[in-house]
Parts: structure tokens; sequence; C-alpha cells
């Protein structure tokens, strides 16, 4: 199998070459539970900065999704990765609590110039270049990248922290944001013509998300993978590194252990994959191998209920990882497969709704749960929420339709 496709580093090496720069120094996922329970803070607002940054994605999503449709990916994009960089140096310098959740609140606005609007400027530089059969291509070498920086990444974090303190996290995270977006400024020209303001775009702005959101939910495959998403995404807040870092920590595995940890689930990464591709090819169908991993997922997560063993507990939790890792390329493939190219960034931006409603839920469900009945009861009840997951994606109809693919 070809590393490789012909044409296809000419056309991606940039986003490749920006997700590995930002991936190698984007620590601060590794460390964040423990560097805010050190400030004294509960599980509960540990949670609740999560909360608030999905919370403020449901309010933006859209119309920072729409700012690309009219303003172009690229500028979208680039903008909101600046201010996410700046932001993440600025969280390092505040301990209150209530400043804090100010500063997560403007992380997500950032953050949602850049959901949405990376997907479809990939997606159309593909489409533009006449090389659409990259798109599985790229979430594949997307999702392997990303391991490879992780595995570098959690070595980097763990030295970085040993050396600098738990407070270099957030500086080393910003600058990675800062750093990877370069690539994509300098050496992506994207073909679109940019719009000026006026009343017209307010309107068409509206029509866009009305459309937008009309589409996914009419639509009989869309409402069904937005459905299992959103049960999907609110058990994996509940199994979250809020639930899994305390649970570890509590059987006596080691802070600095972290680090190591997130570096073998990068190699794990690496290895689903590619294999994501391969396993497809024998399932067939996308719905049937989303069933299939969820379902093993959730037979997976139910023994932690038993486990008292810091060891046994992480093969559960790598476990885990690597069946999402398989899970979430093929997912995002077949949703894209059923958007509309003109729609792609507002459409994509309203799943992107959907799930921070579903993180909103779960964070904060999560961070009470662990306060009051602990990480592992927490982590056990998560299973569950993966059934009603299973259930949509069973129900996703296997015949033809009407609406075509785009």
């Amino acid at each position: 199998m070809k590393l490789f496709e012909k044409g296809e580093l000419k056309l991606l090496w940039p986003f490749y070459l920006s997700i590995i720069t930002q991936g190698l120094f984007f620590i601060w996922t590794i460390f964040y539970v423990v560097y805010f329970n050190q400030l004294g803070l509960t599980f509960l607002q540990i949670s609740s900065f999560l909360s608030i940054y999905y919370l403020f994605g449901i309010i933006f999503e859209i119309p920072t999704g729409v700012i690309a449709d009219i303003f172009g990916r690229k500028f979208s994009v680039v903008l909101g990765s600046i201010l996410f960089g700046f932001i993440f140096i600025l969280i390092g310098l505040f301990q209150s609590y209530y400043i804090l959740l100010l500063l997560f609140a403007l992380l997500s606005i950032s953050g949602t110039l850049i959901s949405g609007a990376d997907e479809t400027l990939i997606v159309d530089h593909l489409k533009n270049n006449k090389r659409v059969d990259l798109v599985h291509n790229y979430y594949i070498k997307e999702s392997s990248i990303l391991g490879l920086s992780i595995i570098l990444n959690g070595f980097i974090g763990a030295l970085l922290v040993k050396y600098f303190g738990l407070n270099i996290i957030w500086i080393s995270t910003g600058l990675s944001m800062l750093l990877g977006t370069l690539f994509i400024w300098i050496f992506i020209n994207e073909n679109f013509k940019r719009n000026k303001i006026k009343i017209s775009s307010i309107k068409k702005s509206w029509n866009y998300s009305k459309f937008s959101i009309k589409y996914s939910l009419t639509h009989p495959i869309l409402l069904y993978l937005l459905l299992a998403w959103f049960f999907t995404v609110i058990s994996f807040s509940l199994s979250s590194d809020v639930s899994w870092q305390p649970f570890l920590l509590s059987l006596n595995f080691k802070v600095y252990w972290l680090g190591y940890l997130i570096s073998f689930c990068g190699l794990l990464k690496i290895i689903s994959s590619f294999l994501s591709k391969p396993l497809l090819k024998i399932i067939k169908k996308e719905k049937n191998y989303l069933v299939l991993v969820h379902f093993i997922l959730f037979l997976t997560i139910l023994p932690i209920i038993l486990i008292s063993n810091w060891k046994i507990a992480l093969l559960i939790f790598c476990t885990s990882s690597f069946l999402i890792d398989l899970m979430v390329p093929i997912k995002n493939k077949f949703f894209q497969d059923y958007t509309i190219s003109k729609y792609r960034a507002t459409i994509t931006s309203f799943k992107s709704v959907v799930t921070s409603i579903a993180a909103s839920i779960g964070m904060l469900t999560a961070g009470y749960m662990i306060d009051v009945i602990g990480p592992k009861l927490t982590i056990f009840y998560s299973s569950f929420l993966l059934i009603p997951s299973i259930i949509f994606y069973y129900l996703i109809k296997n015949k033809k339709h009407n609406y075509k693919k785009r």
C-alpha cells in the first residue's frame, strides 16, 4: 500500500505540516486536569471550563461558519488560529476561576472560526484541483500524522513540565497554534472571491443557516449521523481526561507518566488510521462499521467497574482510545459524503453545534458525577450512552435514496 498517492503531497503538504507542528507542542490536554486541580479547583469547576467552551461554540458556530462561507475558509482558519494561540498563552497568566472561565469562552469563539472551515478548506482545495479522491486519504493521514505528533508530544510535554513546571503547558500550546497556522497562511492559495459586507450578505447568512439546518435535519442519513454522534459525544465526555486522569492517579499512576501514556496513544492512532480503510473494505458499509466499533467500545468499558489495578485500567483506556481512533475517520468521511459543496462549511458547523451541545451537557455532568460518585463509576456509566448511538447508526437505510452524494 502506497504511503502517499500521486500528487497528494503536492496538494496537501502544508496541511500535513501544520498538523504535525501544532500537534508537537499542543500539550495542555495532557496535564490540564492536574494543573487546575492543583490550583484548588473542584472537578465541577474544571469541567465547567470545557462546558463553557462548548456552550459558546453553540452560540457562535453557525455565524462563524457563515463567515467562512462569505469571506473565505482560509481567512477564517488563520484568524481563528491566531486568536486561539494568544488566548492559550493568557490562560497561564491567571488563577481566578471567573477570569479563566471568561478566557475559555473567548477561546471557544476563536475555535468556531476554525471548526468547519478547516475541513471545508481542505475538501474544496482538493475539489478545485480535481482530486476529490484524496479526501478519504486526507482524513486517514490526518489521523496518522496526529498520532505521530502525539508520540513526540507526550515526551516533549513530560520534559517541559519536568524542567519548567505545569505553567509551561499554556505557552507551549499557544505558540504551537501560532506556528502551525503559518503554513496555511503562506502556502495555501484559496480560489475564493471575497464578498463585500452588505445587508444582502446578512440575509444571505441567515438563509445559509436556515438551509443548512433544514438540510441536516431532513436528510435521511445526516439526521441519524447527528443523533448518533450526539450520544457518542456525551459518552466520550463522561469518560474523558476529566475522569480518566484522577482515576489513574488514584491507582498510584505517576503524574509524569501521563506524557508517556499520550505518546503510546499516539502510536495507537497511527496504527488505527491505517487500519480503518482496509477494515471498511472488509465490512463494506460505513453504518455497519460504526455499529461494530461502538459495540466493541461498549464491551471494553464495562469491566472498569471491577478494576482496582492501574495496569488493567491502562489497558482499558488504551483499547478505548484505539477504537475511537478507528471510528473518527470513517464517521467524518461518511458525513462529508452527504454535504453540499456550496453550504459545506455551514452544514459542518451545524454538526459542530450538535457536538457542542452534547459536550457541554456531558462535561458538566462528568464534573458533578466525579465530585459525587468518583471517576470510576463515571467512566462505567458512560458506556451505556453508546447504546443509543448504536441504534441510530443501525437505523440508517442501506438502500438508495433521493439525496445524492455531493
